[in-house]
């Protein structure tokens, strides 16, 4: 490897400020990249689109995720956690059943659901 070589900074451009490419960018940050372009045709990241006001679960797994990124904090500061559920039985004489159903378990990390616009203003931040 050449003396010029050595000195190259890996660069990254990602095209797309979704949540998969703002994670990306973080993901490559964290590893020590530092000249990272992210692309978006949208004005800004927590622009309001009404066909996509979808929202995201971030489970076990994306939390491990967001521990890792150093997200769960905030993450755990702008969404509520999803502990449990409501089941609602409705009987054919129009009768009701509501039972609520714990999620939360000892070993099990915390669920969240988050709008897609607060999700990508957690990862643009």
């Amino acid at each position: 490897m050449s003396k010029e070589t050595k000195n190259l900074k890996p660069k990254a451009v990602i095209v797309g400020g979704s949540p998969a490419g703002l994670l990306s960018a973080l993901m490559l940050a964290k590893r020590g990249w530092h000249q990272i372009t992210v692309l978006e045709k949208r004005p800004t990241a927590n622009f309001y689109e009404p066909d996509k006001s979808f929202s995201y679960l971030i489970d076990g797994r994306g939390q491990k995720f967001a521990d890792l990124l150093g997200l769960t904090e905030n993450l755990a500061k702008i969404d509520f956690p999803s502990t449990e559920f409501c089941l609602t039985v409705i009987k054919a004489n129009g009768s009701r059943k509501t039972s609520k159903l714990s999620t939360v378990e000892p070993k099990r990390k915390t669920a969240y659901f988050l709008p897609r616009r607060t999700f990508l203003q957690l990862l643009f931040q």
